[in-house]
């Protein structure tokens, strides 16, 4: 009799265990999603193929504990036009209340290219939207994909502007 008793402690206590990792675990999801923006936009290269920008984003963690991005997937559009998409190359571990930056590389097709032409070339206000899915390390090294999407405008230097910061 004694040993039934054993067993049936042993399965509460499983359980009780098994509910607290459960419980601690939705505790260390992040509560409101990372706040993304869109701080700079420069041209790296340009040529007849393609074009090569460097994107600068800052990161606000509005929640009471820190969070870890693992990496970002992203698409960009400067005035309706697609521009680039693809991940960044690296995460970011941001403090409580705290902001961090991130950059990405972006690439541009040819084809991009030939609509972007007319808008990149003179200076002025780029209205841009730009969005994705932030993969934030959860517990237990478990992966949490939260969306993002930030709408604003950048102030752009014109291409040859833009050209001579390169060369």
């Amino acid at each position: 009799m004694t040993r039934h008793t054993g067993l049936f402690n042993l399965s509460w206590l499983s359980l009780f265990l098994l509910l607290a990792a459960l419980f601690s675990g939705c505790a260390a999801l992040p509560k409101k999603s990372p706040e993304v923006a869109l701080l700079n936009l420069q041209l790296e290269n340009l040529s007849l193929s393609h074009a090569q920008f460097l994107a600068e984003l800052d990161i606000f963690n509005p929640n009471d504990r820190v969070i870890s991005i693992e990496n970002i997937d992203y698409r960009l559009h400067l005035k309706g036009i697609h521009v680039g998409s693809g991940h960044s190359l690296g995460g970011v571990r941001i403090a409580a209340h705290d902001r961090s930056t991130l950059g990405l590389r972006l690439s541009s097709s040819y084809l991009n290219l030939l609509q972007l032409g007319k808008v990149l070339q003179k200076p002025g206000e780029l209205p841009f939207v730009i969005e994705g899915t932030i993969h934030l390390v959860g517990f237990g090294n478990r992966q949490v994909s939260l969306p993002f999407r930030k709408t604003g405008n950048l102030p752009w230097a014109g291409a040859d502007e833009a050209l001579k910061l390169v060369n």
